[in-house]
């Protein structure tokens, strides 16, 4: 039978070759775009076929879809909610991801060339949620993304996030929010005196 020999994403995406050569044994090297398919592709693997190793790509090109177009996409497939999640424990605190990816180019982060650009979720998606986590014995949301500044700014309103507290903090059964990631050239006073009760 054969084995699964599991990477960090962010090392095969940056060096698939590198690591295929290096672990011979490895049965496969996937990237970020093999999670689309991953059950089919690891039951492949299993199988005996053998994939080619992760070419890398640089990712900053991707031109992430609007959030208008995302919500269309998703009324097309006749999704009812506007998000999946489901909670592995009962801790009172739970992450909330607001958004992915990240437009900086900081030197010494790979994470805009392996993500692409930043996009933000829908605030009704995130109030969605947390509603959904208030409902299954969450009390503390802590609010992640790779830089949660930035929330906003491909809406075209780099405030969103000053309007989105206030509402998750009105949310029965929330009572602490936390932010996280934040960059420190983005902090601003409006965020600083956003009022949350």
């Amino acid at each position: 039978s054969s084995d699964l020999f599991p990477s960090h994403d962010r090392m095969a995406e940056r060096y698939g070759k590198e690591l295929a050569e290096a672990l011979p044994e490895a049965d496969a090297i996937l990237g970020f775009d093999d999670y689309a398919d991953i059950s089919d592709r690891l039951r492949k693997i299993l199988d005996g076929e053998k994939r080619e190793a992760h070419t890398p790509k640089d990712r900053r090109t991707i031109i992430p879809i609007s959030p208008v177009a995302r919500q269309e996409v998703k009324s097309s497939m006749g999704q009812g909610s506007t998000f999946s999640r489901k909670r592995l424990g009962d801790s009172p605190m739970a992450p909330l991801k607001i958004a992915s990816r990240c437009y900086c180019r900081c030197t010494f982060c790979a994470i805009p060339l392996f993500r692409g650009a930043f996009v933000s979720r829908r605030p009704t998606e995130i109030i969605d949620e947390a509603r959904w986590l208030s409902e299954n014995g969450v009390s503390e949301i802590f609010l992640v993304s790779e830089n949660t500044t930035s929330y906003g700014k491909d809406f075209g309103d780099l405030r969103v996030l000053e309007s989105l507290l206030p509402e998750l903090a009105k949310i029965e059964g929330i009572a602490r929010i936390r932010l996280s990631y934040l960059q420190p050239a983005e902090i601003r006073p409006t965020l600083l005196h956003a009022k949350v009760s």
